[in-house]
């Protein structure tokens, strides 16, 4: 996070490519499997249910977990201080 001015832009932009890629694979298990899609689909949004913001919220459909580090500041420093870190 050494550059934090650019941090949500990735965010967003990794965020639509998770949404994308979860969403073709749920077309593909609706094709397959129905009944399953279903499931999967009901499982994501009942974690949602009468929450206040239910509205505003549309799952993703996996669990996401989202880390903010400066890694590309560890990358610069010597590989002797790393094993210390």
């Amino acid at each position: 996070m050494s550059m934090p001015d650019t941090a949500v832009h990735h965010l967003d932009f990794w965020l639509r490519t998770i949404r994308e890629t979860v969403n073709k694979a749920m077309e593909e298990l609706e094709s397959k499997s129905p009944i399953d899609a279903s499931k999967v689909r009901e499982q994501s949004s009942f974690k949602w249910e009468g929450h206040t913001d239910a509205r505003r919220v549309s799952p993703i459909g996996i669990p996401v977990i989202i880390v903010g580090t400066k890694y590309d500041v560890f990358g610069l420093i010597e590989s002797e201080q790393k094993k210390w870190m």
